[in-house]
């Protein structure tokens, strides 16, 4: 049996099974109705995008703090970088029901690009 309750910013998962039984805690994250308010988020800086990571990506604070080490989370945040500042990112729905969101970097030459097709700028 498997069963899934909302608690504040976490999942928790139990299965119950014949000769065990678990308990996982997964970050809100991993679900859609977390991100329903993030939208668009203008970075300027890496300042920045470790803000955005942090609070508005991970949930992570003084309450609920990160469930990896020091090294661990940084080393995802340098993964997950962008590759140059200023750009736009945003949370992106996984493919299946399962799938974990993942984060899109929208470019300035993009942005420039966009803006030529709608005639902003020649």
């Amino acid at each position: 049996m498997l069963i899934i309750t909302r608690h504040v910013r976490f999942f928790v998962v139990m299965e119950y099974g014949f000769a065990s039984s678990f308990i996982c805690w997964m970050p809100a994250i991993l679900y859609k109705t977390s991100y329903e308010t993030i939208g668009m988020k203008l970075l300027t800086n890496e300042f920045e995008y470790r803000e955005w990571m942090l609070n508005g990506y991970l949930h992570l604070d003084e309450e609920f703090p990160s469930l990896f080490d020091a090294d661990e989370l940084e080393r995802e945040m340098l993964r997950r970088a962008p590759k140059e500042f200023p750009c736009l990112a945003q949370v992106v729905e996984g493919e299946g029901p399962y799938s974990p969101p993942s984060i899109q970097f929208i470019y300035r030459s993009q942005i420039e690009e966009w803006a030529k097709l709608f005639g902003i700028i020649s």
